[in-house]
């Protein structure tokens, strides 16, 4: 079962990882399950990211959802709506940089 989808989203790149946890084993996980780069900084890109995440949120039934990314791109990731702005989806926002943060090439188990 997916706990959470986490996103760390800025103009060149998001990455979002899921939390997961199984009831058959004690162990909980966290994975990647998104690199998502932008190497041009193409306006259209917070808009793919956006759907990118309403996809995961939907095909994995997650219903918390953490977003960390700076205060400007928090804002440009509220206009555009979709995932963000469900009932049934627990939001939290973190207005922090961290895509390329030294630690966050690391897969967490």
């Amino acid at each position: 079962m997916t706990r959470a989808c986490i996103a760390v989203i800025d103009r060149s790149r998001a990455r979002v990882y899921a939390y997961r946890s199984d009831v058959a084993s004690p162990q909980d996980e966290l994975c990647e399950i998104a690199d998502l780069s932008n190497p041009t900084r193409a306006p259209q890109f917070t808009r793919f990211v956006v759907a990118e995440l309403e996809r995961i949120v939907r095909d994995s039934a997650c219903e918390h959802v953490i977003v960390l990314a700076s205060a400007d791109m928090l804002a440009e990731l509220r206009a555009l709506g979709g995932v963000l702005h469900r009932a049934n989806v627990m939001l939290e926002e973190i207005p922090h940089d961290l895509v390329d943060h030294p630690g966050a090439h690391r897969a967490v188990r």
